[in-house]
């Protein structure tokens, strides 16, 4: 059975199709409904926080070698091009520019790394704003 309903995160008509045969609450489902752009961008943000997790951890506990912390700062910037990227086509702002400074930020003070993070969307939210 196909029902008729809004995303529920952009609010954009989607079309959900229920098998017949599906034995449990089909309303329990239909709350959930979202478009294929909003759930991808929501697993992609998970995998990209379930990464930064991990290496802000191992920023925290690591010891001062060069090696170690050259590599974390690697993938710190890798994570953070990512998410930046992620962002900016969350936003639907394409201009979003990714800055060194992030990362040297996450690095000097790994207990603010969060703090950081949550910049990078205000900032996306910002370029939204202006856009519009």
């Amino acid at each position: 059975m196909n029902h008729s309903l809004h995303c529920k995160f952009c609010k954009k008509p989607i079309t959900v199709e229920i098998d017949d045969t599906y034995t449990g609450d089909p309303l329990k489902l239909i709350q959930k409904a979202s478009c294929n752009l909003c759930a991808d961008l929501r697993v992609e943000k998970r995998q990209i926080y379930e990464r930064l997790n991990h290496v802000i951890h191992w920023l925290t506990v690591s010891g001062e070698s060069d090696k170690v912390r050259d590599n974390i700062r690697e993938s710190l910037t890798i994570l953070t091009k990512r998410l930046m990227r992620l962002i900016a086509r969350w936003m639907g702002t394409p201009d979003l520019e990714w800055s060194e400074e992030i990362v040297d930020q996450m690095m000097d003070n790994p207990s603010k790394a969060y703090i950081v993070l949550s910049h990078m969307w205000t900032a996306g939210r910002e370029r939204q704003k202006q856009l519009l």
